[in-house]
C-alpha cells in the first residue's frame, strides 16, 4: 500500500490545502482545498502535485485566451463556450461532491483521463468543437471520460444510453422503449406506463395500435353522422 502522502499546508498553483476530506468511492485520497478566487473544492491527491487541477475553474478566461491565439476563435464564439462548458461540467461532474451529479459519476468510480485532467487544450484537439444541439456522451457509460470513449451526441441518443435504459427484443433488434415508441408513434410515458404494469413489450404495442384504430373508426363515425344530419 502506498505511503500517505500529507498535502496540508501546501500550495500548487491557484490552490492552497486547507485539510484532509477523506477518501471517495473509488478510495482515493481527496483534499479540501482552497482558491485564489477564495473558492473551496475537494480534490483527488494526484491532481494536485501533478498540476492536472489547478484552480477551482476560475482559470476559464485565462485558458480561453491561449486558446484563441492557438485555435483561432474569438471571444465571442458560441461554439468556443459550448465545448469549455462540456469540459469543464465533465470535470465537476466527477470531481466535486458538491455537485448533485457527482453520485453517479465521480462517486461511482468514473474517471477523466490524465490528457484531458491536464488542459482544456488537449480536450479540444481530441474532441473537436461540440456541435450545436449535441452534448458529451460515453459509449459505455460504466466506463470513464477518454477519447476512445466519448462522443457527442443528442439528448435522445444520452436517453438511450442511460444505465436504466432497459433494451427489449425486437425481431433481430433489441431497441428501448424510447425506440419503440419513436417507431410506432406512441405516447413513452402511457406505454412504459403499461410496460412496468406487467404487460409485455409487443402486447403493449398491439394494445396501442388497436386504440388507435379504434379511435380513428369513432371519428369517422362522428363525421358520417354529423353528415347525414346536415342532409
Amino acid at each position: 500500500m502506498p505511503k500517505f502522502l500529507d498535502l496540508t499546508g501546501k500550495g500548487f498553483n491557484y490552490l492552497s490545502v486547507l485539510s484532509y476530506a477523506g477518501k471517495n468511492a473509488a478510495k482515493e485520497n481527496m483534499w479540501r482545498c482552497k482558491c485564489v478566487c477564495g473558492a473551496i473544492v475537494i480534490l483527488r491527491t494526484k491532481v494536485l502535485p501533478r498540476g492536472l487541477t489547478k484552480s477551482c475553474g476560475c482559470m476559464k478566461s485565462e485558458i480561453i485566451s491561449k486558446t484563441h491565439i492557438k485555435h483561432g476563435h474569438t471571444s465571442h464564439n458560441d461554439i468556443l463556450n459550448r465545448t469549455y462548458q462540456s469540459w469543464i461540467s465533465m470535470k465537476q461532474r466527477c470531481d466535486n461532491p458538491k455537485r448533485n451529479q457527482f453520485k453517479d459519476y465521480g462517486g461511482r468510480g468514473i474517471k477523466i483521463c490524465d490528457r484531458w485532467l491536464a488542459s482544456y487544450e488537449n480536450f479540444l484537439a481530441d474532441m473537436g468543437e461540440r456541435p450545436e444541439g449535441l452534448t458529451l456522451e460515453r459509449n459505455n457509460v460504466n466506463g470513464n471520460y477518454e477519447p476512445l470513449n466519448c462522443r457527442w451526441a443528442t439528448r435522445k441518443d444520452q436517453s438511450n444510453n442511460k444505465r436504466d435504459s432497459k433494451k427489449f427484443e425486437f425481431g433481430e433488434a433489441f431497441l428501448t422503449i424510447t425506440e419503440i415508441c419513436a417507431k410506432f408513434k406512441l405516447n413513452v410515458n402511457t406505454f412504459r406506463s403499461r410496460v412496468r404494469r406487467g404487460h409485455s413489450v409487443l402486447e403493449s404495442i398491439e394494445y396501442y395500435k388497436a386504440v388507435r384504430e379504434y379511435d380513428k373508426l369513432q371519428v369517422t363515425a362522428t363525421t358520417t353522422e354529423s353528415s347525414d344530419a346536415v342532409s
